[in-house]
């Protein structure tokens, strides 16, 4: 936990900051304020109801869009609330994040390490001898009529070795076949899981729209196009992708794909676009996650105390409705009434000269 040694927020019945700073998702996290699991759902009702009902029509990819291209809209944070309710219904269920040397490549190694990571490669070792042409074969043919020996190969090289340096064989092996992609190599051994586990995949891609940005240059634009179309092929009725978009990228996204990829998986008719904040929805998000750290005996329970009203309807105008900005403001503003013993915490404490450069910036 993220709990400060010197701010007792016992004071405002509190067990700790609800709020995190610099709130960013980290699926791994053991921290649930991190990892995505404290989110107040009623805010995003019609939204998880529209992803629960595209991941039911198996859709090749769904898209978490919003309507401004800044950071800290709430994109990861309604994938990170769709992710851990997949999670808690047995649905297969893979996060990853497209950050640090982004190419397609490099987020499908992602992906393969965390199969890796989640014991799902280790099940296919369980059910088949993965040294052996044969049976790589007959998997293969559950999915494909004619599968090249060259693939074949490839994925037995890649499966053979011990768990742990598979992720580095599969980003390696296009050395050994140059004539096909790591996107066809990639699609062979999802074509070999879902021989053995029949479950259909869901890809959680996390900041996609960086992937989508840093592609945009020059013939980038274009390999981009070509990488996604032989993705989305790969991915045809055993996963579906579910990605993070902004405008920007969503622009970018429509240029480069092209026809194919449109038709496979159109943006408008599979993005769900992330709800916007007003004051009454901030406040109801403040009190949920005040909730969650109330003391037992508690009496504040379904108020925002200790702040006021104003200050939540304030800070949110102030910080131009960002869930983000505002949990960092909040975060702040928290620390410093306990430390000057305000209560409540109200609009003129935030706003002050000595305080506002701090919670507002």
């Amino acid at each position: 936990m993220e709990a400060s040694v010197t701010v007792n927020f016992a004071k405002y019945g509190l067990r700790d900051n609800p709020f995190v700073s610099g709130p960013v998702v980290r699926i791994d996290s053991t921290d649930e304020r991190i990892n995505g699991k404290l989110y107040c759902k009623e805010l995003a009702e019609e939204q998880l109801k529209k992803f629960h009902k595209l991941v039911s029509l198996e859709k090749i990819a769904i898209y978490v869009n919003a309507d401004k291209e800044v950071l800290g809209t709430g994109k990861s944070a309604l994938m990170a609330a769709a992710y851990w309710e997949m999670v808690a219904a047995n649905t297969k269920a893979v996060w990853v994040e497209a950050t640090g040397g982004i190419t397609i490549n490099s987020i499908l190694g992602k992906i393969v390490d965390t199969l890796v990571v989640r014991k799902y490669i280790a099940k296919i070792k369980e059910t088949i001898d993965v040294t052996s042409t044969d049976e790589l074969k007959q998997a293969l043919l559950q999915k494909t009529t004619l599968p090249s020996d060259a693939k074949i190969d490839a994925v037995k090289r890649i499966l053979s070795m011990p768990d742990e340096q598979i992720p580095w064989k599969y980003s390696n092996i296009r050395r050994s076949i140059p004539m096909y992609s790591l996107t066809d190599v990639f699609g062979a051994i999802l074509n070999i899981l879902f021989s053995v586990d029949g479950s259909h995949f869901f890809f959680f891609i996390d900041q996609f729209e960086e992937y989508i940005i840093a592609s945009s240059r020059g013939a980038r634009l274009n390999q981009m196009g070509n990488d996604l179309n032989d993705l989305f092929r790969a991915l045809q009725g055993q996963a579906t992708l579910v990605v993070s978009l902004h405008p920007a990228a969503e622009s970018l996204f429509q240029s480069a794909a092209g026809d194919y990829v449109q038709s496979l998986a159109p943006v408008k008719q599979n993005s769900i676009f992330v709800p916007k904040l007003d004051g009454p929805m901030t406040a109801r998000m403040v009190r949920y996650y005040l909730d969650a750290f109330r003391s037992r005996d508690s009496n504040h329970t379904g108020t925002v105390f200790p702040f006021s009203n104003k200050a939540i309807e304030s800070l949110t105008e102030e910080l131009d409705y960002n869930p983000r900005d505002v949990i960092n403001a909040l975060r702040t503003a928290l620390t410093l009434g306990v430390e000057a013993g305000k209560v409540p915490i109200d609009w003129d404490f935030i706003n002050s000269p000595d305080n506002r450069d701090l919670i507002i910036g």
